[in-house]
Order: C-alpha cells, then structure tokens, then sequence
C-alpha cells in the first residue's frame, strides 16, 4: 500500500502523518474492535458481570499492544513490566471466572491420532446456553493435556476460535474472542461472546503435539476430570457440562483402536470417512448425563479415566 499521490511530493508533515497511520493503524483497529463488541454486549443486557467481562477483553487487548509498543520504544525494561501487568490481569480474571460458569454447555469433541507427534489434534464443537439470565456472555476453553509429562503452551497449540452462525444472523456480526488465563498445566482462555445469545455454539481447533505417544508405542490411559462449578454456585449443578460426545479418529492404516474401560451403552458403532490425515475409522462415545459420573461432591475420582491400545492390522486382537 502507498500514500495517496496527486503528482506532486507530498509535505514532510503529511508524509509523517502518513508513517504514524502505517505503524499503529493496525494496533488502533484492534483496540477499536473490542470496544465495539464491548459496547454491542453492554447495550443488549445488564452490564453487571458482562462489564468485568468486557473490561478483560478490552484490556487484554490494549496490554500486548502497549507491550510491543513500549518494547520498540522505550526499551526492554519497560516491557517486561508490561508484561508482569498482563500476566497479573491473567491470574485475576482467571480467579474470577475460572469456577464461575453461569452456563450450561454440550460437546462433541474429536480427538484426531497421527503417526507422528505434530500431527496430534483436536477439535471441540460447543453448544453453550446460559445457566442463569436469558442470555450467555462467555464460556471457558481448556486445552487437553497429559499433565507433568505432557506439557503444553500457548505457542504449541495455535488455537483457532469460531463462531457458528445462526440462521437469522447472517447479516450483524458474531465473534468469539478468546482471552488467555493464568494456569500452570495447560493453556486456558475465557471464550466472550459478543453479541451474547440465548445460545452459541462454537469451535475451538488446536493442537496437542504428542498427545497420544504413548499410544504409539503401547497402551495409554485416557483420563479426564469433567469440568465442576464453583462450592458456591447457586443452581444444583455439579458441572457446566451436561452431554459430551467423544471422538477418536485413527488413520485406517495405523490399525483398530481398542477402548477399555466405558460403559458399553455409551458406545457407537465404528464408522469410517476421510480425516486430516486420511482415510480414518471414527471411535465415538456418547454420554447423554454427565452427572451420572461425577459421584459424590467430594470425589477426587476421574470421572473418566479409559485405556486405549491400537492393534496394527494383522495381529490378534487380545
């Protein structure tokens, strides 16, 4: 892109006018696109938790900006600071809505296995709905990790958020923008809507890089502890999530995937289509309430704790 040019050399004052629009235009736009949102959420509903909500996204957003900025400017020292602010604003919201969950969400999640480490993925499809009010501002996305001996960053996992339209609103704009929290064991972000629903169904993308090695070489455990709402929280819900389809889709040539461990009834009969990386069989459990796994209040039980095996092509299956 150039400067607009009427034949003649344009004023040092235009020209530097111009460099400014050209360096921080971008970054200007950004900030201007959450304050959109933020103003779209806060005119639809009471602003009481969307406010805190809508305050997060737009200073999530300012801070990075002001980082890189004041790092080109004014030096390391300077941005460093910046950037203990925006991890201090990441452990504030994630205490604020880390157990809050003020709604009610459906899955179906699909675990893509490759021959190799990178080639590890998942896809989530969420249908959330609000819990309490009559709309939803936000959900929360945790990425899938084997913990100590999986470890997982945000540079890792390239996660890509969107935002399924609903007929009718093809024509006033939907997002979804994730804002990441503060936790140690594996990426985590608050998912806002704006504008907020009275239901959203979004995608999260991501990957896992050497998700499933140990699968690879042998027999891995599948565990899973089912997001939990707060002591505190005023429904009678034990989770957010109420109904989860799980997916493990294996390449056909990697060999037949063996699942031990799920109640038979939540088990789908193996179909085949065409995956990421393939030709893929398609191992599908369904779960209609999750409730019926979570136990007593105070379990420190996995809900969900499978083991997977895959049996290349060829050898007796056990």
């Amino acid at each position: 892109m150039t400067p607009p040019h009427n034949g003649s050399r344009p004023s040092s004052t235009a020209a530097a006018r111009w460099k400014t629009a050209r360096k921080y235009g971008p970054y200007a736009a950004a900030i201007s696109g959450s304050l959109a949102n933020a103003i779209q959420i806060l005119t639809v509903e009471t602003p009481t938790t969307a406010g805190l909500v809508i305050s997060g996204i737009v200073i999530a957003t300012c801070l990075p900006l002001a980082t890189f900025l004041t790092g080109r400017s004014h030096g390391r020292r300077k941005a460093v600071a910046l950037t203990k602010e925006i991890q201090g604003l990441q452990g504030v919201l994630e205490a604020t809505f880390g157990s809050h969950q003020p709604y009610n969400d459906t899955r179906g999640i699909t675990f893509d296995i490759g021959r190799h480490p990178d080639e590890d993925l998942v896809e989530e499809w969420h249908l959330t709905t609000p819990d309490q009010g009559p709309v939803v501002y936000w959900g929360k996305f945790d990425a899938f990790s084997r913990g100590r001996e999986h470890t997982l960053d945000w540079d890792d996992i390239d996660l890509h958020i969107t935002r399924i339209r609903r007929a009718g609103d093809e024509g006033s704009p939907q997002f979804a923008k994730f804002i990441r929290l503060q936790n140690d064991k594996a990426p985590s972000a608050l998912i806002a809507f704006a504008p907020p629903r009275d239901s959203v169904e979004w995608v999260a993308a991501y990957k896992s890089p050497g998700y499933w090695n140990v699968l690879r070489e042998g027999v891995q455990p599948f565990v899973w502890n089912l997001p939990r709402v707060s002591a505190d929280d005023p429904s009678n819900r034990r989770s957010p999530l109420q109904r989860v389809t799980i997916t493990f889709r294996v390449p056909i040539a990697m060999g037949e995937l063996i699942v031990s461990g799920p109640s038979e009834h939540f088990r789908r009969p193996v179909t085949e289509n065409g995956g990421p990386h393939g030709p893929a069989r398609n191992y599908s459990f369904c779960i209609d309430d999750v409730s019926t796994l979570l136990g007593q209040a105070d379990s420190s039980t996995s809900p969900i704790h499978w083991h997977l095996e895959l049996k290349p092509e060829g050898r007796p299956r056990p």
